[in-house]
């Protein structure tokens, strides 16, 4: 059976090659060509980019030299492409590729053949792609006005039509206001398949949007920074022709995720009784949310379905709404949290067994703010908003188009299993089996032959790509000279080189290539009503950004997609590591000097004058720009705390001394006309230089930065906010006690002392605390830290006596209290900050915490300060840190590859591995019965 397979094949490749008319298609599309004149002065060869990215280099070999220069596109992935993409839209798209997929750089290896023979061959193939993980996945998506709606203004807002064409004209769908008439865009667009309705369901397509990289690691495609609801907006929205028909009988229910969503107006002062009620619109939602309500006041929504409960067991379900909501599982209302009311949370109990139950929420809006938010909390749940994968109702499922009557059979998949060999296609598909044969060396190519692959007439044996007559002359002027490919791109080519074949021009300008064009302009927003004109809604220039960003600044915008600008609706993709880790050095050697990384000496007095020239009545940034997360008074620029972590110093004096020399069409305003001193002449007389050294003094405070004049949190809440002098609170604390005093400095970088154990106990930088958990009826509710980068200290006591030094540190029960000592309260220095006071062995013992500015951002200082009560005062030993524990060369501590640890002792410190605590490390040290002794302990994280 396998020989008679073996020749079938053979007869098969040999003769499927009936002479066909070659239709003629749009030629295909590499971003970057667009711009091949340019790109030549640059020293970027566009013949040399079309290689790289049709992959020639797959079939026809090159030396490793050629190949790094390349830097060559990878096929997809097909491993699993069989769960991903449906097996109709694989038999048109491998029997008309270009008339699918126009614009396609992946060549047609059926391009003189048609009838029954390539019928046959298609067939094959399509069952052997199937096999690779298939079937897909029965969707489980109903169509949505309100998500497509979404998704529509997401993939017209976020930049997908940065590279792809808008799909609709900005006139139409409400977007008249956002868009205005935009004219429509072919130039270099990537082109989406015609069919796509055919070629997979909603999860698989939100998959890839999160994802792209899983099966396209060229990074062609990148990753938007999606949230998953998100995705799966967008996907719905460009799947939108598989919605059913709402009017078609024929169309049978199927069980789908997501509730099914009713929407009501009208004005209320309670929960309305909604069977009495017609909804004005009928839809789906994922999870019961207001975010997309159509009308700001006097609205309702109704959602139902059910919910999946993982396990038999106790549930507290919670609605936190404003105004008015409900929840009932199995028609019994669970949550009561009716009435006109600000944002406040109710919850209720209730005993249920694994598997679906009834679920049914609602909600009202009367006037001002609204929200609604439903969680739950049970047998292996921590609270937690109620995941979207939770909910189901039965409804018209949306899937793919023509999707019936597809069977696999597996003698057809290993033939075509030895057919993708054969022709070659896993030589660009790599991963699943390898190529009989390859084609020749790049070098020995016969290039003015008109039967080779990039010919206008290829022979059977040869693929066909759709090349237009400039892009053939340009790869044949190319390969002409292949022994040029082996010498290194120059930093400078390097850059514009992956900006052209990434498509990075579509978006950012550099020397005077690329940026938005006239056709797409107008697809770029602002978020928000703030009017910053393009700098708020068009990605920046890239001219000098190597002199301009610290490296692991590049890193996170390059490699993560991350973005200092919140107003701007465009997002910053992520083409992954492996694309564009060159990138880095290839920027900074290409724009930098040895003088950009030279700081000015830092002194602490300069933080408080630079926290004065920032604020409102001094130079006024704050106008502008947002502080610590916090709003500014007017637009939302980019937040200073983030400043001094971006950017090199070199560049920031040179942006404030000349801000439109630097960056032109700024709108940053000039302090220091021509170096002349500022108007702010009661800061070091208006001098630039020593001004602006207090200003970059005072933002290499980062996180821990103190709020500037002019800068106040949002109101409303019960947050407490020290602005300048310390906050002290008693109170409740998650991970603390219930006897936990909480400290706050104007430094933005907090503490919090456990008064039952007698330690301190955590530290963390940025918001303070929220009070509201002892506030309300002192329930006992235990909040956290509102702030950023929290640091827990060792669970047991800060002191303890042991018998020796390898005795067992001791443990903290629940309700162990002065374990770390007799607490004694504590008393306030001049600046009013605490000092703490505990016994423990004959000991009295002092500590005061503070926050110390340093270069880079405040540190946390412990001052340890002992007397001992006589000679018979026992040995103490001090915990200052507990983990993985290495010694720095510079005699510091580094604890768990995050805390930074500096003693200042005239004692010994010791590193132990402690078996009693679970063979974690310990940095203790030992405290004789002495008069006096003292410990500094310097943390930054």
């Amino acid at each position: 059976m396998r020989s008679r397979h073996i020749d079938y094949l053979s007869l098969l490749l040999a003769t499927c090659i009936a002479s066909s008319t070659f239709a003629q298609t749009q030629s295909s599309v590499v971003p970057g060509f667009t711009h091949a004149a340019k790109l030549e002065s640059k020293g970027v060869d566009p013949g040399e980019m079309l290689v790289g990215e049709l992959n020639c280099i797959a079939c026809h070999r090159a030396d490793a030299a050629t190949a790094r220069r390349l830097n060559s596109k990878q096929a997809p992935l097909l491993k699993d492409v069989g769960k991903r993409i449906t097996p109709q839209y694989l038999y048109a798209y491998l029997s008309d590729l270009h008339g699918v997929k126009p614009g396609i750089t992946m060549p047609d290896i059926f391009h003189k053949s048609n009838g029954p023979r390539k019928d046959m061959a298609v067939d094959f193939l399509v069952h052997f792609l199937v096999s690779q993980g298939g079937p897909v996945p029965e969707s489980q998506s109903q169509a949505s006005d309100g998500v497509i709606n979404e998704g529509r203004r997401l993939f017209h807002r976020v930049g997908c039509v940065a590279c792809h064409a808008p799909q609709e004209k900005a006139t139409e769908f409400g977007f008249e206001a956002e868009f205005g008439d935009v004219p429509e865009v072919k130039t270099d667009s990537i082109p989406l398949p015609k069919r796509l309705a055919e070629k997979t369901t909603v999860e698989q397509l939100a998959n890839f949007l999160l994802d792209p990289h899983k099966t396209r690691p060229a990074g062609r495609m990148p990753s938007l920074n999606l949230a998953r609801d998100e995705a799966t907006a967008i996907a719905m929205y460009l799947l939108r022709d598989q919605a059913p028909d709402p009017d078609s009988e024929t169309v049978k229910l199927s069980k789908v995720r997501g509730l099914k969503q009713e929407y009501y107006t009208g004005g209320w002062g309670k929960l309305p009784d909604f069977d009495k009620l017609k909804p004005k619109k009928s839809d789906m939602a994922a999870t019961p949310t207001v975010k997309y309500a159509q009308r700001r006041d006097n609205f309702a929504y109704r959602w139902s379905g059910y919910i999946t409960i993982p396990r038999d067991g106790d549930y507290i379900f919670f609605t936190s709404s404003d105004d008015g909501s409900a929840l009932y599982i199995n028609d019994t209302m669970v949550v009561n949290n009716d009435g006109i009311h600000g944002a406040a949370e109710k919850s209720g109990r209730v005993r249920l067994t694994k598997g679906d139950h009834a679920f049914r929420a609602t909600f009202f809006e009367k006037g001002g703010q609204e929200s609604m938010k439903v969680s739950w909390q049970g047998p292996g749940i921590n609270k937690q908003e109620l995941p979207a994968s939770a909910f189901s109702y039965y409804a018209r499922a949306m899937h793919p188009v023509g999707g019936d009557g597809f069977k696999l059979d597996p003698q057809k998949a290993q033939m075509g299993s030895r057919m993708f060999a054969a022709m070659r296609c896993a030589a660009c598909h790599t991963g699943i089996g390898k190529p009989m044969s390859l084609g020749k060396p790049l070098a020995k190519l016969k290039l003015n032959s008109e039967f080779g692959c990039i010919g206008t007439d290829p022979a059977q044996s040869a693929p066909k790509y759709s090349l237009s007559k400039a892009q053939r002359a340009a790869i044949r002027q190319t390969l002409s000279n292949v022994k040029s490919l082996a010498k290194p791109h120059s930093n400078e080519e390097q850059i514009a080189r992956t900006m052209a074949t990434l498509n990075c021009y579509a978006c950012h300008e550099r020397g005077k290539i690329g940026g938005s064009e006239d056709g797409r302009d107008a697809f770029f927003f602002s978020i928000g009503q703030a009017e910053l004109g393009d700098e708020g809604r068009v990605p920046p220039s890239l001219d000098g950004v190597g002199a301009k960003l610290r490296t692991k600044a590049l890193e996170g915008v390059l490699f993560r997609g991350e973005s200092v600008r919140p107003y701007m609706a465009v997002r910053m993709p992520k083409f992954g590591e492996k694309n564009v880790g060159h990138l880095v050095a290839a920027f900074e050697k290409a724009d930098g000097s040895a003088g950009d990384l030279i700081e000015p000496e830092f002194e602490k007095s300069l933080v408080k004058q630079g926290r004065k020239l920032v604020g409102a009545k001094a130079l006024g940034c704050v106008n502008c720009h947002n502080v610590a997360g916090n709003r500014s008074l007017g637009v939302p620029a980019v937040d200073l705390a983030l400043m001094h972590s971006r950017v090199k110093p070199g560049w920031f004096f040179k942006f404030l001394t000349n801000p439109i020399g630097t960056k032109p069409g700024t709108r940053m305003p000039t302090f220091w006309p021509k170096g002349k001193p500022s108007a702010v002449d009661k800061v070091f007389n208006g001098d630039m230089r020593k001004q602006q050294e207090a200003i970059w003094a005072y933002l290499s405070m980062g996180k821990s930065i103190p709020l500037p004049q002019g800068i106040h949190r949002p109101s409303g809440g019960s947050e407490l906010t020290p602005y300048s002098e310390p906050i002290i609170f008693r109170t409740f604390m998650t991970d603390v006690s219930p006897r936990a005093i909480t400290v706050g400095f104007p430094d933005q970088l907090h503490f919090a002392f456990d008064a039952n154990v007698v330690r301190l106990a955590k530290a963390w930088r940025g918001k303070f605390f929220d009070p509201s958990g002892t506030w309300n009826g002192r329930a006992g509710k235990f909040n956290g830290p509102l702030g950023t980068d929290v640091i827990n200290m060792p669970a047991g006591p800060a002191f303890a006596i042991l018998k020796n030094s390898t005795e067992a540190w001791p443990a903290v029960a629940k309700n162990d209290r002065n374990k770390g000592g007799d607490f004694r309260g504590y008393r306030l220095d001049e600046e009013l900050r605490p000092i703490f006071v505990y016994d423990l062995g004959g000991w009295r013992i002092e500590e005061q915490p503070l926050p110390e500015l340093k270069a880079g951002g405040a540190v946390l200082t412990r001052k340890l300060n002992l007397r001992a009560a006589g000679s018979k005062a026992a040995t103490l030993y001090f915990l200052a840190a507990a983990g993985k524990i290495s010694k720095e060369p510079d005699g510091s501590y580094l604890v768990d590859d995050k805390l930074s640890i500096k003693l200042k002792t005239s004692l010994a410190p010791q590193v132990r591995t402690s078996g009693g605590s679970g063979g974690r490390q310990e940095l203790i040290v030992p405290i004789k019965a002495n008069a006096t002794a003292s410990i500094e302990v310097e943390m930054s994280w």
